[in-house]
């Protein structure tokens, strides 16, 4: 038995949240979002439901004020890099640990961003195992797991009465001294039950979808032609829900905004979709077509990305899925759906 894996009971667990709230900033699934915790919220928590919206919204926020200035007889800059010290964020799923490994490649990439590195340097994270997958879900299909194997500070799995603990760093360790009178020794059995449950949900996702290589999955994409995504096209009603729900999209746009005589630089989420985007000078458009865009983003994720970083930009976590109004389908894009 490993020293860093450890039991709590179900009936421990808000005990152990309300400990850990003393010292950290608490932020969880509350109703199907990610709220601060607080002694109000407590009996709302379900952990075990996932976020809907992309957990990346902590580290690279939909709008972020980077930093103002003010015109006087100089230049007076105030730079706003918010390190979110002493936040601990509860829930993320494996493919969430993921999309932030996929972030940290592009936004910790020498020069890193800044912004980003700070929160993501100090940021405390605790996953769960998948308990139920919702039926978007097929990180499987892409050679993930449902279950965390790193990039998690402490990871919960459900066992019969409780979960199991497990350290995956310096930081997870400190947490479970934290919360030690709350918790005993996991058993051989747990630990058994915790495999056991693990391969049960795997193998549900495994019956569901064709499993591809990287290799596999930028093959295939890069095999459509233009008409599929005339196709794709023609139904998109161009609300942008699988950009803003997908937690592996980065792009964003910066503007300057003025109040008084106050000016400042502010950073927003950025919809390749959106016809806007891939303008340049004198409004020439190279993509001016729905169809083109749509090209684009899929290209980005599964074949451009394997092509600089080795790996798909895509996690399967189907939020894009249930997000669509129009019903597209990455997982038909890609081409693993039995």
């Amino acid at each position: 038995m490993a020293m860093n894996e450890v039991f709590l009971k179900e009936e421990k667990v808000k005990d152990a949240l309300r400990t850990l709230m003393q010292k950290y900033i608490v932020v969880c699934p509350v109703g199907g979002t990610y709220s601060v915790l607080t002694e109000d919220l407590l009996a709302k928590v379900d952990i075990e439901r996932r976020g809907c919206p992309p957990p990346k919204l902590l580290f690279l926020p939909p709008k972020e004020k980077m930093f103002e200035y003010v015109l006087r007889d100089g230049v007076e800059v105030k730079a706003f890099l918010e390190e979110l010290e002493g936040v601990l964020f509860l829930g993320l799923r494996a493919c969430d640990l993921k999309a932030l490994e996929v972030l940290d490649k592009v936004l910790l990439e020498e020069p890193a961003d800044t912004y980003y590195k700070a929160k993501r340097e100090r940021v405390a994270i605790i996953s769960l195992d998948c308990a139920e997958p919702s039926d978007s879900c097929f990180c499987v299909a892409l050679g993930l797991k449902p279950y965390a194997e790193g990039g998690f500070d402490l990871n919960m799995s459900r066992v019969s009465g409780g979960y199991v603990l497990e350290a995956g760093s310096d930081r997870g360790k400190e947490l479970l001294t934290l919360i030690k009178e709350f918790t005993e020794d996991a058993s051989s059995s747990q630990l058994e039950e915790r495999q056991k449950k693990r391969e049960e949900v795997a193998k549900r996702l495994e019956e569901k979808y064709v499993i591809k290589s990287v290799a596999e999955i930028k093959e295939s994409v890069n095999s459509l032609e233009d008409e599929y995504f005339e196709g794709l096209a023609e139904k998109c009603v161009e609300c942008f829900g699988c950009i803003y729900s997908c937690p592996t999209c980065y792009c964003f746009y910066v503007f300057e905004e003025s109040e008084d005589e106050t000016w400042r630089r502010v950073r927003i989420w950025d919809p390749c979709l959106s016809e806007a985007f891939q303008r340049v000078a004198a409004g020439v458009n190279p993509r001016a077509k729905l169809a083109e865009r749509l090209k684009q983003r899929f290209f980005h994720k599964l074949v451009y990305f394997v092509e600089r970083y080795g790996e798909v930009a895509c996690v399967g976590c189907g939020r894009c899925v249930d997000a669509c109004l129009a019903r597209i389908d990455i997982r038909e894009v890609i081409g693993v759906m039995k």
